[in-house]
């Protein structure tokens, strides 16, 4: 009969084996798979791409943000649109303005511009009859 009594315990105690060794492989398995990922997050690539993610996502977050400053106030918006867009031509802008500055400085003078002008042609007409003679 002492058999019979002593052998649930080897039962017990091999169940709590078992089970211990499916809780210790399992966590295993979990600490092998936590070392994939982190093996792939630290891959140069996908740093790279987790940057770019960053920036993409800060830069909509942006846009959304000038979107609704651009509701509450279209005209700040506008002249901020003007300025920047002034500052990214101002070469070319200023070059127009040179361009216009001088056209209105020899429009000042128009009779004066066209009698030099044509003094100039009779001179070249004088000179050219007068090798040939």
């Amino acid at each position: 009969m002492s058999h019979e009594s002593h052998s649930p315990k080897p039962d017990l105690a091999s169940d709590s084996l078992n089970s211990l060794d499916v809780q210790a492989y399992e966590q295993r398995q979990n600490l092998l798979s936590l070392v994939d990922l982190t093996k792939e997050r630290l891959k140069p690539a996908s740093l790279k791409q987790e940057a770019v993610n960053k920036v993409l996502d800060l830069g909509l977050d942006t846009i959304d943000k000038a979107k609704a400053g651009m509701k509450r106030n279209p005209g700040k918006a506008a002249l901020g649109i003007l300025a920047i867009g002034a500052i990214i031509a101002r070469k070319p802008l200023i070059r127009l303005c040179r361009q216009g500055y001088a056209s209105l400085r020899n429009n000042d003078a128009p009779a004066r511009l066209t009698d030099e002008s044509n003094a100039g042609a009779q001179d070249t007409d004088i000179s050219s009859t007068s090798k040939g003679d």
